[in-house]
């Protein structure tokens, strides 16, 4: 049996979360694919160990496969460096929660990405705080208030 913990450096995990539980399978299957597909095309190993599934709401108060993967990136020797998600609004669905979730992580060395590339554009003020996406005109808006334009995560 293979070790979860082994080379994980170039590993990653996928996050993916239902609304309810008529979406199944198509969604799931979307949302599994479309991230492993980026993390791989990123030039990054599924640990597939490492994929969590919650169903609800971005905002409900348990979310039982997301903690579980925060309690693994949380650990001295976890399995992955990178948390790949089909679209950032898995994880939260306001940018001031999804910052502050993408920023704890990246203190422990893990990344988050989407592979919905335009979400992965977000305007970042000067002290390092995302303020929302943009999509497209985030250059625009960005020089409009004098910041800097960022990527969320670090790859």
């Amino acid at each position: 049996m293979e070790d979860i913990f082994q080379e994980s450096s170039k590993a990653f995990a996928i996050y993916a979360r239902l609304s309810d539980m008529k979406a199944l399978p198509v969604q799931l299957d979307g949302q599994i694919a479309g991230a492993r597909a980026y993390g791989e095309a990123i030039g990054l190993r599924l640990n597939f160990r490492c994929i969590f599934i919650d169903t609800g709401s971005a905002v409900a108060k348990q979310r039982p496969a997301l903690e579980a993967l925060v309690r693994l990136a949380k650990a001295p020797a976890r399995p992955f460096s990178t948390i790949v998600v089909n679209g950032y609004d898995r994880l939260h669905r306001d940018a001031v929660s999804l910052a502050r979730f993408v920023q704890s992580l990246d203190k422990l060395g893990v990344s988050v990405v989407s592979a919905d590339e335009t979400a992965n554009r977000w305007l970042v003020t000067a002290d390092g705080i995302v303020a929302g996406s943009f999509g497209a005109n985030v250059e625009a808006l960005a020089s409009s208030f004098g910041v800097g334009t960022g990527k969320m995560g670090r790859k």
